[in-house]
């Protein structure tokens, strides 16, 4: 397991790698290939986020308004750690998953 920790681009933007471990002037990441990331172009960062599934387990409340997706009893919010993501089906239809944030 890597003890260096999770490294993205300096702007922010873009893809989060874990560190396997560090070069002279690079991080080093063996996921999801080998590749040698410069220390001035990359900067340590927070893990990325981890979201579960739970549309199987939601309720819909009567009438259908903002805010009537129910998870084991409680409102699904953004404020409480769920988001709704909208996927498509082959290209023209769409569904919306329920997903909750994992705390690490």
């Amino acid at each position: 397991m890597a003890g260096h920790g999770w490294v993205q681009h300096i702007s922010g933007q873009g893809e989060k790698y874990l560190v396997d471990h560090m070069g002279l002037e690079s991080w080093v990441v063996t996921e999801p290939q080998i590749l040698r990331l410069p220390m001035s172009d990359y900067v340590r960062c927070a893990p990325p986020e981890q979201w579960m599934d739970i549309t199987g387990d939601c309720e819909v409340d009567e009438p259908i308004i903002y805010g009537s997706i129910k998870y084991k009893g409680e409102y699904a919010t953004t404020t409480k750690g769920y988001r709704l993501r909208k996927v498509f089906y082959d290209g023209k239809w769409c569904a919306f998953i329920v997903e909750k944030k994992v705390q690490p």
